[in-house]
C-alpha cells in the first residue's frame, strides 16, 4: 500500500475512533432504557447533563417510619437489569437519593440495583450521592475518578465492592449508619475500611 494511502487510512481510523469515543447520550434516553427494561451497557459515552435515577414518578412505596414528630415515606426505584458503564464521562450530577420534606411529612426516593453494577474507568466531574442506595449483587468502581466529593453514606452492599484504582480528587464522605457522623476518607482509608469488612 502506498504511503499516501496508509496516511489517509490512519487519519480515517483516528477520526472514526474519536467520534466513537466522544459519543454523547442525553439523560432522557438513559431513563427511557431503564423504564423499558432494556440492557444498560455503555462504553465510551459522555453523559452531558444531570442523571436522576431516584424518582421516576412511578416508584412504589416500600416503607415508612416516624421521624421528629412526622411520618417519613420511602419510595424505591428498582433497576432490575445489569448496569455497566465503561470509559464513560459523567459531566452532570449522578443522583441516586433525594428527599422532599415539609412541616408534616418527608418523602425519600431511593434506588435499588437488583443485578451487577459496574463503573469501570469512568470519570464523574460533578457531585455523586449514593446515600441509602442498595446494591444487591456485585458493584465495581474499578479505575473510576471522582473529581468532586462523593457521598458513600449508609449504602446497602451485599458483596465487597471492587475499588481497585479508584481515585478521589477531593476524598469522600462516608457513614456506616445514622448513629455515626459522616466522615471524610481518602481512597486508602476507604480501602482499609473495606478490607476490615466494615462495609457501608
Amino acid at each position: 500500500m502506498k504511503r499516501k494511502n496508509v496516511v489517509l487510512l490512519a487519519l480515517f481510523l483516528m477520526t472514526a475512533f474519536g467520534a466513537y469515543a466522544q459519543k454523547q447520550l442525553p439523560t432522557t434516553e438513559l431513563v427511557a432504557q431503564i423504564q423499558e427494561g432494556k440492557s444498560l451497557v455503555y462504553e465510551n459515552v459522555i453523559f452531558t447533563d444531570d442523571i436522576d435515577l431516584s424518582n421516576f414518578g412511578t416508584n412504589p412505596q416500600t416503607g415508612q417510619y416516624p421521624e421528629n414528630g412526622k411520618m417519613a415515606y420511602v419510595f424505591t426505584n428498582f433497576i432490575k437489569q445489569p448496569v455497566s458503564f465503561k470509559n464513560c464521562v459523567f459531566k452532570g450530577k449522578l443522583i441516586l437519593f433525594t428527599k422532599i420534606e415539609t412541616a408534616i411529612e418527608k418523602k425519600e426516593y431511593r434506588v435499588e440495583f437488583i443485578n451487577d453494577v459496574r463503573f469501570q474507568n469512568c470519570v464523574f466531574e460533578k457531585f455523586v450521592d449514593f446515600e441509602l442506595t442498595n446494591f444487591n449483587k456485585a458493584v465495581s468502581f474499578e479505575g473510576t475518578v471522582f473529581k468532586e466529593q462523593p457521598r458513600f453514606v449508609r449504602m446497602g452492599i451485599e458483596q465487597k465492592p471492587n475499588i481497585q484504582g479508584l481515585k478521589l480528587e477531593k476524598n469522600c464522605l462516608f457513614q456506616v449508619d445514622q448513629s455515626k457522623k459522616e466522615r471524610v476518607l481518602t481512597a486508602k482509608e476507604l480501602e482499609k475500611r473495606l478490607a476490615s469488612k466494615r462495609f457501608f
